[in-house]
């Protein structure tokens, strides 16, 4: 399944930049790549921050959570990738085929 752990994390949103305690689920199926979080949820966090949307960083993962009446939602967290290995990956998944990077 996964353990669960309690890590320092920072929010980031609403024009705010906090820190905080994050409860995450990390799996265990892949122990050779480092752990894989599967679940990230807040545990504290000042209480003026307002509903809406904000990224949780911590581990060098990063979720996109969501604060809705005073509760926060909980979020998937996927490991960062530096900025030159995102435009990369963008490169090699977005680039256009050869033969169709002209039209007619």
């Amino acid at each position: 399944m996964g353990t669960t752990e309690i890590v320092a994390g920072t929010l980031k949103g609403m024009g705010f930049v906090v820190e905080c305690r994050l409860m995450v689920t990390a799996s265990d199926m892949r122990p050779e790549a480092g752990p894989a979080y599967t679940r990230c949820g807040v545990l504290d966090a000042p209480t003026y921050l307002p509903d809406g949307y904000y990224e949780a960083s911590f581990c060098s993962h990063t979720a996109f959570l969501q604060k809705a009446d005073g509760g926060w939602n909980l979020g998937i967290p996927w490991r960062d990738l530096s900025s030159s290995a995102r435009s990369k990956r963008a490169e090699s998944h977005f680039s256009p085929r050869p033969e169709f990077s002209e039209l007619p």
